[in-house]
């Protein structure tokens, strides 16, 4: 009889550890969903935004000077980014909702740099820019990874400094395309203004100096 008791809490003890071990997996994969769709809901808002007042000007001749839009979707953009890679950490980087949604932020990115730009010429105004080329891949991901943090720290110095990032190893034509415009041959490369280009080794004094002149 204790012989068979034993066998029932250990067949017992196995039962919960796996019912657990299922409830867990199920949390966790309804955390992440919830956390995609929010991600997902909060571009196209961003992008319906940015969408609005490009078509409110072009179409309608609404005034681009007016709009105020340029530091709350600025902020918006860098959390989309965070949690872009946050997602693309949890659910990988080769999974489909990640990278379409990541193809998807790229655009957005254009649309609103596109913007910026005008902006600037017709405005006056003084927005800097800096488009960010990175990688994943193990070969670069330390280097990529660097600069991004030195393009922080900047961006917090830099209230009219607006960053863009794009993963080169995206399977995008808008990216390609990117790629073939500004000459981008590694990672991690950062364009200022459209025209400065620092590659490979990017340090902080750099990237100080060309804003410094673009100013």
């Amino acid at each position: 009889m204790g012989k068979i008791q034993s066998k029932k809490r250990y067949l017992l003890a196995f039962l919960i550890g796996t019912l657990i071990f299922i409830n867990g997996f199920v949390v966790t994969n309804i955390i992440l969903s919830i956390q995609f769709n929010r991600l997902s809901q909060f571009q196209d808002q961003i992008s319906f935004t940015i969408f609005e007042d490009k078509l409110n000007h072009r179409l309608f001749d609404a005034d681009p000077c007016t709009i105020d839009n340029f530091n709350k979707i600025s902020k918006s953009l860098n959390h989309q980014g965070r949690s872009i890679a946050n997602l693309e950490e949890k659910f990988g980087k080769d999974d489909r909702r990640v990278k379409f949604r990541k193809i998807f932020y790229s655009l957005v990115e254009l649309e609103h740099f596109e913007f910026i730009n005008e902006i600037n010429e017709k405005c006056g105004k003084d927005f800097l820019t800096i488009l960010f080329f990175y990688s994943n891949h193990q070969r670069d991901i330390d280097k990529s990874e660097r600069a991004g943090k030195l393009l922080d720290y900047i961006a917090q110095k830099n209230e009219n400094l607006i960053i863009y990032s794009f993963d080169i190893n995206l399977d995008s034509n808008i990216i390609e395309n990117l790629k073939k415009s500004y000459g981008i041959k590694e990672s991690p490369t950062i364009i200022i203004n459209k025209n400065n280009k620092i590659s490979g080794n990017i340090q902080l004094e750099n990237i100080e100096k060309n804003l410094i002149l673009i100013k």
